[in-house]
């Protein structure tokens, strides 16, 4: 029994070294503060109270994933549709290079929304329930006063572009992106979403409250939209989360009021600056990596 005891005290004892050991990997190779690119936080502790929504999440969905693993130099059509698996944006919104393994999206100066940024909508299999991840960093001399769209997920017709009569009148389409705005000590993301019961012409959060993200520094963002139980129901529901922290939590949204709407089936990947703000007054940029989507 003496000996049995011992040899069960060993196993336990290596147990716990393991995991402590892949504690320690996964602090020591995160990033704070630090303007180098950083791993993907699925590496954490076994115990289910030690991991993040993120990493459960990513658990329990199969997801697509986009690294930009190309050569620096012009983020091309072929290499969009390798990544994609779906066409190219006009080559008007389509001005994105590679840096480093990192999608570099520009926004040109004196420009909005057209000639500057990056705008595709890529098709997905359609789901009721979609997480979109990615990583996000900002120059740290990222212009005060710019304002922009970033990525996002939408569904049936997908309004978005000030059609917001279309979104309430016709039911059968909605969109839901992210939006910045620089101010001086910080840049910070809200919602943007057009769905059948907004009022205006243009989206908005939606009672959401922006958060914000630190210049020079990468963040680590996750979307997820659910959509509402039926054309009649008003629980839909949109949650982000900043870093494995969530910041938003929207409830009881009607997305649409038509079954043929009631449906996740485009990953918005894009990204440029409109919708108010200033033009740019010089040549700048917003990166991406490691761009996930998965749903259910």
């Amino acid at each position: 029994m003496t000996v049995f005891n011992s040899m069960l005290h060993a196993m336990l004892l290596s147990r716990v070294l393991v995991v402590v050991w892949a504690c320690f990997a996964a602090v020591s190779s995160a990033w704070s503060g630090s303007s180098s690119r950083p791993a993907f936080s699925g590496l954490m502790c076994d115990a289910d109270e030690n991991r993040s929504a993120i990493d459960r999440s990513r658990d329990a969905l199969k997801m697509s994933r986009v690294t930009f693993d190309h050569p620096d130099g012009p983020y091309t059509g072929e290499m969009h549709r390798a990544d994609f698996g779906a066409n190219p944006p006009a080559a008007t919104r389509a001005f994105a290079s590679v840096v480093d393994g990192a999608l570099r999206v520009a926004l040109v100066q004196g420009q909005k929304v057209n000639q500057t940024g990056y705008s595709a909508h890529v098709p997905v299999e359609p789901a009721r329930e979609m997480t979109l991840r990615f990583r996000v960093r900002y120059p740290e001399d990222f212009e005060p006063g710019l304002h922009g769209k970033q990525l996002g997920l939408s569904g049936g017709a997908g309004y978005d572009g000030g059609r917001g009569q279309q979104a309430r009148e016709n039911g059968d389409g909605w969109s839901v992106r992210l939006q910045f705005d620089s101010n001086p000590e910080h840049v910070t993301n809200n919602l943007y979403v057009y769905q059948s019961q907004m009022t205006g012409t243009y989206g908005g959060p939606h009672g959401a409250r922006k958060f914000e993200l630190s210049r020079g520094k990468w963040h680590e963002i996750q979307l997820t939209v659910t959509m509402q139980s039926n054309a009649s129901a008003a629980d839909g529901r949109i949650r982000v989360w900043r870093d494995g922290e969530l910041m938003i939590d929207v409830a009881d949204i009607r997305f649409v009021t038509q079954e043929k709407g009631r449906n996740i089936n485009r990953v918005r990947f894009e990204t440029f600056p409109g919708g108010g703000g200033a033009f740019p007054s010089r040549d700048s940029w917003i990166e991406y990596d490691d761009v996930e989507w998965g749903g259910s």
